[in-house]
């Protein structure tokens, strides 16, 4: 599996911590394998599908971008979107 950026947040008492997101993506996967079923993409409508769990799915679904993330000091980054695997 790729190495991937940590996410930083705000949690519910507003301190910024960091999200795992390699372990983020082991407990989707782990759903994923649970109910068979994972997340595709439906290119006519631009909706999300259910499917079987596939590992096309899944190599799909980790280069997924991040939004409006926060750095490491609380700042909001802004809008611009970055892909999350890092080399």
């Amino acid at each position: 599996m790729k190495k991937y950026v940590v996410h930083y947040r705000k949690n519910d008492e507003g301190k910024i911590v960091e999200t795992n997101l390699d372990q983020f993506f082991k407990e989707l996967f782990s759903l994923y394998e649970k109910y068979d079923v994972s997340i595709s993409h439906e290119d006519s409508h631009g909706a999300f599908m259910l499917e079987h769990n596939n590992e096309y799915n899944q190599d799909w679904i980790k280069e997924a971008g991040i939004c409006r993330c926060l750095d490491k000091y609380g700042r909001d980054r802004g809008d611009d979107s970055y892909s999350l695997p890092v080399s």
